[in-house]
């Protein structure tokens, strides 16, 4: 099973950059020791992230696919739009 660790994009130090575009909110990241299926696990999301923000993917699929690995869909979107919302009020 993965585990999201909470980020917040664009937080370094004293100083905020954007991501560079809004499917990054989505993105998730695996530690350095991860096991392969873990890593393919990673790239599946972040690929699937970024497909249904470009509507190639829709949500119930997208929903699907976070599910298939193992992370709760409506935590991560919900935290997504948390770290989107936080951004916006820096």
């Amino acid at each position: 099973m993965l585990k999201k660790e909470l980020w917040l994009p664009g937080m370094q130090e004293d100083t905020l950059i954007l991501p560079e575009h809004i499917s990054d909110f989505l993105e998730i990241l695996i530690p350095v020791d991860a096991t392969e299926s873990e890593f393919d696990a990673m790239v599946l999301v972040n690929e699937s992230g970024s497909n249904f923000m470009n509507g190639i993917l829709d949500l119930d699929t997208y929903m699907d696919i976070l599910d298939s690995v193992g992370i709760d869909p409506q935590f991560h979107l919900q935290d997504a739009a948390w770290q989107a919302a936080n951004l916006l009020n820096y």
